[in-house]
Parts: C-alpha cells; sequence; structure tokens
C-alpha cells in the first residue's frame, strides 16, 4: 500500500511539473503574439491600445468569459480614463506600448479601486505592455502577482 501511494505522490509531482511548463509556455506564447500583433497593428491602421481591446474581446469571448454581444471598451468614469473596460464581467486595464517604469501598473492599481468603490466588487484587472526594460518588467510582475493583476508584456528589452 505505502508503495502505491509514493507512485501516486510520483505521479502527482509530475503533473504538477508538466503542468507549471505548460502554463509558463501558454504565457510566454500569448506575449510574443502580443508583440508580433502590436507591430501587425501599426499596418492594421489600428493603435496598440485599439488593437489589444479587439484581441482580449475576441479572446474573452471565446473562452465564453464575455458574452457575444458585450466588448471591451475604452470608457471614462468619474474622470478617470480606463483603456479596457467592462461591466459584466468587471474588468479595468491598462495598456502602454512601452512601460518604462511601473507607473503604468501603479495607474491601474488606482483605477482598479475606484472601480471597486463605484461598482461594490472586485474587478478583474489587466495590464498589457509592448515593451519594458528587463529589470522593470520583473518588478511589475513582482507587483502583478501580489495584486491578482494579469500582466502580459510582448517582450522586455
Amino acid at each position: 500500500m505505502l508503495k502505491v501511494v509514493e507512485g501516486l505522490q510520483r505521479g502527482h509531482r509530475r503533473l504538477e511539473k508538466g503542468f507549471r511548463r505548460f502554463e509558463d509556455r501558454l504565457d510566454s506564447l500569448r506575449n510574443a503574439m502580443i508583440s508580433g500583433l502590436g507591430e501587425v497593428s501599426k499596418f492594421a491602421g489600428l493603435t496598440f491600445e485599439e488593437f489589444v481591446r479587439r484581441f482580449l474581446t475576441a479572446q474573452l469571448k471565446s473562452s465564453g468569459e464575455l458574452s457575444e454581444d458585450a466588448e471591451l471598451k475604452k470608457t471614462i468614469i468619474d474622470g478617470e480614463e480606463i483603456n479596457i473596460f467592462s461591466e459584466e464581467p468587471l474588468i479595468v486595464g491598462e495598456v502602454t506600448a512601452h512601460a518604462e517604469t511601473v507607473d503604468e501598473i501603479k495607474k491601474l492599481l488606482k483605477k482598479a479601486e475606484h472601480i471597486k468603490a463605484k461598482y461594490k466588487r472586485e474587478p478583474r484587472k489587466l495590464l498589457v505592455a509592448l515593451t519594458a526594460p528587463n529589470d522593470v518588467a520583473k518588478e511589475l510582475k513582482r507587483i502583478a502577482d501580489e495584486n491578482s493583476i494579469e500582466l502580459i508584456i510582448g517582450k522586455t528589452v
């Protein structure tokens, strides 16, 4: 019986390790797509921000997280400009071509607190940056992890 339990534990650890590698690869693929699509948006006549909104809208619709008639939009709420917004589900996001500092994530946190107070529930938070210096990207990742922010960085420089 002990050998069976040990075998199950080893198998479980292998599955967890494989799943973590899969998640890392998926994140890497998503980041590469944003980076490449950011370049394509120039030729499509869209700003990077518009392109990200459309891309994320399609992604959220295909996963069933956003209804077919819903769309992420840019809006101003109580004087605060929000690059990515949805009321149902409640989503708040910021988009930037280049994150030179952690200021973008700080702006996002401020806006998310404002939206949380207004709507009386926690919003899903997204930050999308086309590029960021390596040291800034590491700090953005740390802050994102601490604050449940979904972070997408196309590429680090």
